[in-house]
């Protein structure tokens, strides 16, 4: 079994960093929310790492694999009450190719 947190959970219990909080409650999993121009909170420091292009998300997955983490999931603020529900759509898709690329289940 994968024991996961949200990121937003993690940093709100005051961790300076996703991945220090992960490794002080002995998680690997990482669930994080991607926001509307397709960044993700950085695991390490306090920034964000876009992940739009695949030498983006090669980089947020080598980061992850340094610190034995695991990106779990991809969280997405859906919108499907949208009015441009083609742009909504696309959103997601993009975000589950991301996932894949990640090497979220």
């Amino acid at each position: 079994m994968i024991v996961s947190i949200r990121d937003d959970t993690l940093l709100a219990c005051g961790f300076p960093d996703l991945r220090e909080g992960l490794h002080a409650f002995g998680i690997t999993g990482i669930e994080l929310s991607v926001d509307r121009v397709f960044a993700v909170r950085s695991l390490v420091g306090a920034g964000k790492a876009d992940i739009r292009s695949p030498a983006a998300l090669e980089r947020v997955s080598s980061e992850a694999e340094s610190a034995g983490l695991r990106i779990c999931a991809l969280l997405l603020a859906s919108r499907f009450d949208s009015p441009d529900e083609d742009r909504e759509v696309a959103w997601h898709v993009k975000a589950i190719e991301a996932a894949h690329a990640l090497g979220a289940p």
